[in-house]
């Protein structure tokens, strides 16, 4: 996986798909695989989709400090510059919603939508004390685990005892669906996911980082950019969502029956259905965007081409599929993977220059990325096209 290295912080990161990005936050102990199988892998067959292990988390680095929300929103504002990315769907569960959210108060104009799953409102949440909480985990005083009546954050109490695995054991017995999902792993990955979480609490400054939230209800009010809020009904944090629903102003809320706080990992089905409606929404909202989003939207076409090879060598074809960022072709050659070549179309005496490389190679066909964004005769040539299908 590629790594990303700014003042000694590594981040482990995946970017996967072609299209408009879509860039993906965790929460607390846990990593980029929260939302690998349920939501990235579906995804990416429609959008560009980015994610990364929060610092401390996953395969990134552990320095020795840094892990306030607002610190995690800096990490993520390196990683969407080094990719280039100029805008974005921003999608935070938890913790990692939190950040998203600080970042979407410093950085408005690169979000094309802010999506929030089950982000923890503690300082401003009326929610009912602790002892109602988990009401699954049956005395929690019994299995050792002690949470001050005070306590403003007790789910970071419940996590770090249960990272440890003579707690889990027995709280594994008792068949809490909720209690193996708080490491979003299943096997041998829940073991190392839950050691890293003890080894970030005792090493370095994030238990005292990550109850450091001071967002305000302002701070949401001053977020214009169309939100989702999607929460579990079984969450402990569902209170939070009328706060999000009552001070976003452009805001849609969701809730997944049934569900806890782990939602898009307990119920990813569910979850994808919702954020891919939403994304679909808010992309058919933006003009700019349904732009953008043509470029890779095929046309089933067939026209003849002529194809130049680096060495001069020239070849007729025809293309079948193409779109803005590419196009199959179909030849008595079969250029290989990689190499370079030119697609020109003779329309009407007017000549159409498509450079491109070749992707993807089967015979007697072939794929070409094209590396003509720009080249707006071909972008006509297709609108035209595109008008003609539709009459």
């Amino acid at each position: 996986m590629p790594i990303l290295e700014n003042n000694g912080v590594r981040l482990n990161y995946i970017c996967s798909g072609k299209g408009v990005d879509v860039v993906m936050v965790h929460g607390l102990a846990s990593s980029l695989a929260f939302w690998y199988s349920g939501t990235i892998l579906p995804l990416r067959h429609h959008y560009r989709v980015t994610a990364f292990d929060l610092r401390g988390h996953g395969l990134s680095s552990m320095p020795p400090s840094g892990y306030t929300h607002r610190q995690m929103a800096e990490d993520l504002a390196l990683l969407v510059d080094h990719l280039g990315l100029e805008k974005f769907h921003l999608v935070g569960h938890s913790f990692g919603g939190l950040a998203s959210i600080s970042y979407a108060l410093r950085h408005p104009r690169r979000l094309r939508s802010l999506v929030l799953a089950d982000v923890p409102l503690n300082e401003i949440n009326s929610a009912p004390p602790w002892s109602c909480w988990w009401p699954d985990l049956v005395r929690l005083q019994d299995i050792g685990i002690i949470i001050p009546p005070d306590e403003l954050y007790p789910e970071l109490i419940v996590l770090e005892e249960l990272a440890h695995p003579q707690i889990r054991r027995r709280i594994e017995r008792l068949g809490s669906l909720e209690s193996r999902l708080l490491y979003n792993s299943r096997g041998n990955g829940t073991g190392r996911t839950a050691k890293r979480w003890l080894e970030l609490l005792n090493n370095t400054t994030a238990r005292e980082d990550i109850r450091f939230r001071q967002i305000t209800e302002t701070d949401l009010r001053s977020i214009e950019v169309k939100t989702l809020i999607i929460y579990g009904t079984e969450s402990k944090w569902r209170s939070s969502s009328e706060i999000l629903g009552n001070c976003l102003p452009n805001v849609e809320v969701v809730h997944i029956e049934g569900a806890g706080h782990a939602h898009p990992w307990e119920r990813p089905q569910i979850f994808y259905q919702y954020l891919r409606h939403f994304l679909g929404a808010s992309d058919r909202q933006n003009p700019y965007l349904s732009k953008e989003r043509r470029k890779y939207q095929r046309v089933a076409l067939k026209i003849p081409v002529s194809l130049f090879s680096a060495t001069g060598c020239r070849y007729q074809g025809r293309i079948i599929d193409a779109s803005l960022g590419g196009v199959l072709v179909e030849g008595p050659q079969v250029f290989g993977r990689g190499r370079e070549i030119l697609t020109t179309i003779d329309q009407a005496g007017d000549i159409i220059i498509l450079p491109g490389k070749v992707v993807r190679e089967a015979t007697p066909r072939f794929g070409v990325e094209l590396s003509c964004e720009q080249n707006k005769a071909w972008e006509e040539f297709l609108e035209e096209y595109r008008a003609r299908l539709s009459q």
